[in-house]
């Protein structure tokens, strides 16, 4: 498992995702930075705990999540060019938090 939570998070994972999904979660990070960002510069800002984008690396980690998780809010698949993933919503604090789970690539 993997946790976004700034900037440099991102940037620690280019060597280790295909750089279609590093793209795809830059402009989800881009996106919340919009929204929650205070006027704060991008390399100062950093989401919250519970607002964290989380990578999810194994199938037992999704599996844990779906089975012991009454907070899913929703489940959306999501398929780029050569990427399928699952892109899951899940109640914390009054917020929603992103999990992703890479399907397949192609």
């Amino acid at each position: 498992m993997k946790r976004i939570q700034h900037i440099n998070d991102l940037n620690k994972l280019a060597n280790k995702m295909s750089s279609e999904f590093l793209e795809y979660l830059t402009d989800e990070f881009y996106d919340l930075y919009e929204y929650y960002s205070n006027g704060e510069l991008l390399e100062e800002f950093q989401l919250e705990g519970y607002q964290a984008i989380i990578i999810l690396e194994e199938a037992s980690e999704l599996g844990l999540l779906m089975r012991d998780n009454t907070n899913i809010e929703y489940i959306d698949e999501i398929e780029l060019r050569h990427i399928v993933c699952l892109r899951i919503g899940i109640n914390q604090l009054e917020d929603i938090q992103i999990h992703y789970f890479l399907k397949r690539e192609f």
